[in-house]
Order: C-alpha cells, then sequence, then structure tokens
C-alpha cells in the first residue's frame, strides 16, 4: 500500500490534518508514505525519512517557488490531496493565465510520476477554490481516478461574509472551484451546515461526508505542571480572516491592570508589520513577543495559560483551538460559527464577541483573577478535545477510501 502525506514539518491547518490523517493509516492500515513537495535550496529531489519518501519537484517560474510553500498528497495505495499554504500569488493580477498555464505544466509533471501509477482515489483538500484544487481535479481526470474533495476554510453559513474580506479573489477561483467541486465523488465538509449549502451549488450525482477537523491528543497534551501563569497564546496566520490586531489591543488594556502578562503571537503573514506598528504605538514592546512562524507549536501551547482566538468568522472548527483546548489552556475565543459548536460558554472556554478588544481584555483579566473555575473550564476542554482525535475519526477516512476505490473497479 502507498500514501503520500505532507513533511513532517508542515504546521498550517491543512498541513496538520493531512499530516496526522497519513500518520494514523501509516499505522493502522501499515502502509508506507510518499510525498510530493516543492523544491527547496539545498535539499535532494529524492529523500527518504523513515517510512516517508519525498520527491521535490521545480517550478520554472521564480513567483511560483516563492509563492507555493508545499505541494502534498496523501492516500492509502488511495488518495491523493494538494494544498498550497500561501495563495498570494493568486491576487496578483499581472498573473492570471500564466499561472494557469504553469499550474498545468506542474500536474502534467506530477502525473507522470511512477507513484501514482497504484493510486485508487485522488484526496484534494481545498482552502479555497484555487490552485490546489485545479491540480487535485487535473489529475483525476488525466488519470480517470475519482476524486474526494474536502473543503477546508472559509466555506460555510458566513460564506459571503468570508467573501468580502477576500475581495481581491480572481474571477477564474470560482470556475476552476465549481469544476472541480462537479467532478468529484464525495465532497468532505467539516461541518453539517456546509453540506446544506454546497448541495445547491453541485450536481446532484456529489455525495457528501461529515467528518470534522481532527487532532492528536497523543501529541498534544497537557504538560505535567504546565505553563507560565503569565502567557497569553495567539496561533495563526496574521490575516484579517484570524484578526490578530484585536489581540494587540486588548493587551494594552490588560497591561495597564497586569503589566507581567505577556501575548505571545505564532505565526507569520501580511498583517505583520502592522501588527509590529501597533505594538510600538501602544507600547507594548515588553508584553508582545512576535515569534513568527514555526514548525512545532505544541510546547508554546504548554508553556502557555491562555489560548485567544479572534477570528470574525469561523465556519469550521479550528485546528488551533482543539490543540489549545487538548493541551489544557483556558480558551477566549469569539462566539462565531462553528466555534460555538467547538465551546460551551463557561464550561469548556470563554465566548465573546467578535472585534471587541475590551471583551477580550476582561476576559484574560478574569482568567488571571479566578484561577480555580477557570481550571475547571479546562479539564472540559481536554475531554471535548479527546472526541476529534484522529484515532476516533481517522476510521471513516479508511472507510471512504474503501468504498469509493471498490466503485470505481
Amino acid at each position: 500500500m502507498r500514501e503520500f502525506s505532507y513533511p513532517m514539518v508542515v504546521a498550517d491547518g491543512v498541513g496538520a490534518i493531512v499530516r496526522r490523517l497519513s500518520d494514523y493509516l501509516s499505522t493502522a492500515e501499515d502502509t508506507s508514505s510518499y510525498l510530493i513537495t516543492r523544491r527547496a535550496l539545498g535539499l535532494p529531489a529524492f529523500e527518504k525519512r523513515g517510512n516517508i519518501t519525498v520527491q521535490r519537484i521545480g517550478l520554472d517560474a521564480p513567483k511560483f517557488i516563492s509563492s507555493l510553500p508545499r505541494i502534498g498528497g496523501y492516500a492509502r495505495k488511495v488518495a491523493f490531496s494538494l494544498h498550497f499554504n500561501d495563495a498570494r500569488f493568486l491576487y496578483d493580477k499581472t498573473f492570471l493565465l500564466d499561472s494557469v498555464s504553469e499550474v498545468k505544466r506542474l500536474a502534467d509533471e506530477v502525473a507522470t510520476s511512477p507513484m501514482l501509477k497504484d493510486v485508487d482515489v485522488f484526496h484534494c483538500h481545498g482552502v479555497w477554490s484555487n490552485f490546489e484544487t485545479y491540480i487535485g481535479h487535473y489529475l483525476s481526470t488525466r488519470l480517470k481516478k475519482p476524486l474526494i474533495f474536502q473543503l477546508q476554510g472559509h466555506f460555510g453559513p458566513n460564506v459571503n461574509e468570508c467573501m468580502n474580506l477576500d475581495r481581491n479573489r480572481p474571477w477564474y477561483d470560482p470556475v476552476i472551484g465549481n469544476a472541480a467541486l462537479n467532478g468529484s465523488t464525495v465532497i468532505i465538509c467539516g461541518n453539517k451546515s456546509t453540506i446544506e449549502i454546497m448541495k445547491k451549488r453541485t450536481l446532484s450525482r456529489v455525495r457528501f461526508a461529515f467528518i470534522p477537523t481532527c487532532i492528536d491528543t497523543r501529541f498534544f497534551h497537557p504538560k505535567n505542571g504546565t505553563g507560565s501563569s503569565k502567557d497569553v497564546l495567539f496561533v495563526g496566520r496574521l490575516t484579517e480572516f484570524k484578526d490578530p490586531l484585536t489581540a494587540v489591543r486588548a493587551m494594552k488594556i490588560v497591561a495597564d491592570s497586569k503589566p507581567d502578562v505577556r501575548l505571545r503571537i505564532l505565526g507569520g503573514g501580511p498583517l505583520t508589520r502592522r501588527i509590529q506598528s501597533l505594538v510600538e504605538v501602544l507600547g507594548l514592546e515588553k508584553n508582545v513577543i512576535m515569534l513568527g512562524e514555526r514548525p512545532e507549536t505544541k510546547h508554546f501551547y504548554q508553556e502557555s495559560a491562555i489560548f485567544v482566538a479572534m477570528s470574525p468568522i469561523e465556519n469550521f472548527a479550528s485546528n488551533c483551538i482543539l490543540e489549545a483546548m487538548a493541551c489544557g489552556l483556558t480558551v477566549i475565543a469569539t462566539d462565531v460559527g462553528e466555534t460555538r459548536e467547538l465551546i460551551t460558554d463557561g464550561r469548556n472556554g470563554v465566548l465573546i464577541p467578535p472585534r471587541d478588544p475590551e471583551a477580550l481584555a476582561n476576559a484574560i483579566l478574569s482568567a488571571f483573577s479566578n484561577p480555580s473555575f477557570y481550571s475547571d473550564l479546562s479539564r472540559n476542554a481536554i475531554e471535548t478535545a479527546k472526541q476529534y482525535d484522529i484515532n476516533v475519526l481517522g476510521a471513516e477516512y479508511a472507510r471512504l477510501y474503501r468504498e469509493v476505490s471498490s466503485e470505481a473497479q
């Protein structure tokens, strides 16, 4: 059996899901891993890492090399998964049709790889309907294999609001996405409300499956004697979708009452400079620590007391929220979307209105002032996270692969 997965250093949300799924099936289904990723300076074209074989492929356009951090895949002998972590190149209006032709050239290169000859089902992970979607659809069509499309990101009841945040989305994005969605055998959604919405946008023959976000609670767990009682953690891409600026503004209020509290921001993105400027303007250089992007996040969770998630729109269960809950942090999150499915206010976390620095500051100060109450929240959060463990949900993926594969034979 053969499996394609992301490299172990991937820390973004979709990459983490695929990595966990790959690890699970490698053990439960006795599979090996074969990874396709982008060429990286100083790294060989082929590499063996334990049970993972890595193939790094090149791109002709320099802009693509800088814009596409990774192309990965996942399978059982069964599947292939694709995700471009950073789609900033999509919004370069001088880079439209050339981009399509270059990605097609890349897809053709991947299609000739010997590793694909035994693949039975392609599994495409899409954040928006963009080029990771294009390659997954193109390969499944060219090789005449069924496609499983997994929606990852901002599809759901607030999709129109998400589109407003993503106002520079190119014209060809939905064209490519609709082709892939309607070419799928099964579409996997992380919440049930998305299924009802997507049924209206796809052909009647397309089937849907509900599989929520998964984490590995054997990896993400509380540390004995865990955490600094003074650290608040933010993890995520520094974009409007994640709204780290609200967390920084809240820290000004917190620091005025508790100057020894620190906000640690783990992640990178287009808002980095704005955050740095705001930190300087508010005089928070000692209270806000910019950690940048890191390959591993577990010890940052384990060293913190509070986790904050400020997304104004969250249509899928957040990886970061689940990881923080599994590590026993007090989670303070916005009362939006699928976050409400994870957190019951006052039971396993705290919900606040979006874009409200004062509400966030009050929740942080309350947490530090009432440690016993928030200790109960943390215990309940750990139990909630166990329901999303990959060892529980991984079997659903394996069943779906077997079902789609057998139908195609």
